[in-house]
């Protein structure tokens, strides 16, 4: 009998949430990856609280409520449990008493070595170093989806550590993602309201604030620039456009302003008048970070990858703004990866024509002249996948991931390797990295709802298929889909 059947006969009372799926990997801690065990933690709502169905054990399933957990965060991004409390869904919470504790506990009994590992599943409610929320407690229960999860390991002393927060396997979980950014930034703005109506409000602010400084001076260059970037929040572009050459026209050498203008005409693809713009803001201030990272962003758009890794490493070596930083390490990531793939382009000929040997033979050269080229290794381990030779697929996609943890597609056909293999708790957790990573990648759905059915977690496997169904645009995809889901339900 499987667990979903067991689920549906005691789900009286309660409803099932998709989206709220969350997952973690489990690694013995005497073989370590070489053992690890993907777990998955369907959350179930009723009316008053959010519960969590242990699916880790084919046995009876139970139902205990999320605590929350205060946690902070220090400047280095490790996380402190400070409090494990009651009542999330509203009123006053109170800390969680031993036995409490007990009753929420999850145990889990490595398989392979006997050893039991106790852990609590919790809502985070994360603070940085000055006390700023950076997750907030919510009042109602719609508004939970969008906080964190965490996954706490305790000690048996009563201490617990966060070991890791769980995403959705549905869908990228925003929440963990937007605190870390917020922390960068040093800001402390709800995580829960609306974000277009953040964007309406300030840029509301914005107009009244400008409008009222260009009254009492026509000539407020600040106010004009204030502008624009009101009008960019709205992405009316061409009202962002006069502002800033209004800016200009008020002080032909004030930065920022060119550089924004940069920015607006590297939107409309106007590329040889951004560079201008970005190449005066730099004659005029050689030291200005953000006319450094358009112009970086701009060469990479047009394709010189090795004047935009240029222009991006300066930004790493003179600005101290983690936003910036952060927007310059993704840009030099992808350059990296454009020339990556331009030394890889006759092994990845090879690959398209079925030639593997060939592919085999011109990858090892890339990867001899260039270790670091995390493109070689995944069309190596595509070339050994096609050839059946799953063991060195693995090892050449496992350097790929080492070398570039979010390379599109890596984890995918390293799934797809584990899947052919029968490896179906590995195939799916690499399944559910690269939704994560690629959220609208129709064809990992269809991977994971494979890997799914052969482990007999049906509804999963229908739930992954509808979800592709609902990307795919590909007509004769589609009716194959929902031949499957038929066929699945019918069973």
């Amino acid at each position: 009998m499987g667990l979903f059947d067991i689920f549906k006969r005691k789900r009286t009372g309660y409803r099932r949430t998709w989206n709220m799926e969350m997952k973690f990997l489990y690694e013995c801690p005497q073989y370590s990856k070489e053992k690890a065990i993907c777990f998955e933690i369907p959350l179930v709502e009723d009316d008053k609280h959010i519960y969590t169905q242990w699916v880790g054990q084919s046995g009876s399933p139970y139902l205990v409520k999320l605590p929350g957990v205060n946690m902070s965060v220090d400047e280095q991004g490790n996380y402190t449990v400070e409090d494990i409390l009651e009542n999330l869904g509203g009123g006053k919470s109170a800390p969680i008493l031993d036995e409490r504790l007990k009753e929420m506990g999850l145990v889990i009994e490595c398989p392979y070595c006997g050893e039991k590992a106790h852990f609590i599943l919790a809502v985070a409610i994360i603070r940085n170093k000055q006390g700023d929320v950076l997750a907030q407690e919510v009042s109602n229960l719609r508004e939970v989806y969008t906080l964190p999860i965490s996954l706490l390991k305790s000690d048996g002393q009563g201490n617990f550590s966060v070991v890791t927060f769980l995403n959705p396997i549905s869908e990228s979980n925003r929440a963990t993602e937007m605190a870390e950014l917020e922390l960068d930034e040093n800001q402390a703005e709800s995580l829960l309201v609306d974000e277009a109506k953040i964007i309406q409000e300030r840029a509301a602010e914005i107009f009244a604030e400008s409008k009222a400084a260009i009254q009492s001076n026509p000539n407020d260059v600040e106010a004009y620039y204030k502008r624009a970037a009101a009008y960019v929040l709205e992405k009316d572009y061409e009202s962002a456009f006069k502002a800033l050459s209004k800016a200009i026209e008020l002080d032909p050498d004030y930065t920022p302003a060119i550089t924004k203008r940069g920015v607006i005409y590297g939107i409309k693809e106007e590329f040889d008048l951004a560079m201008k713009d970005f190449n005066r803001a730099i004659g005029l201030d050689p030291s200005y970070p953000p006319a450094y990272l358009n112009r970086g962003i701009c060469y990479y758009e047009m394709g010189n990858t090795d004047l935009a890794l240029n222009d991006l490493n300066k930004v790493l070596e003179i600005s101290s703004k983690p936003v910036l930083i952060k927007q310059a390490r993704q840009y030099s990531i992808l350059c990296r990866r454009t020339n990556g793939l331009r030394e890889c382009d006759q092994g990845i000929t090879h690959v398209e024509k079925c030639q593997y040997d060939k592919a085999i033979t011109e990858l090892k050269k890339v990867i001899e002249s260039n270790p670091g080229n995390a493109s070689a290794y995944f069309y190596l381990g595509m070339a050994y996948d096609n050839q059946e030779n799953y063991d060195l697929a693995v090892a050449a996609l496992d350097k790929a991931i080492e070398l570039d943890p979010e390379f599109p597609g890596a984890y995918n056909n390293r799934g797809w390797v584990y899947l052919k293999t029968a490896h179906y708790t590995r195939a799916i957790a690499d399944f559910s990295k690269e939704i994560e990573l690629n959220p609208d990648f129709v064809a990992v759905y269809l991977n994971r709802a494979n890997a799914y059915y052969n482990i007999r977690q049906r509804g999963l496997a229908i739930a992954d298929l509808k979800k592709a169904l609902e990307l795919s645009s590909d007509p004769e995809q589609i009716e194959k889909i929902q031949r499957q889901i038929e066929a699945i339900m019918n069973r």
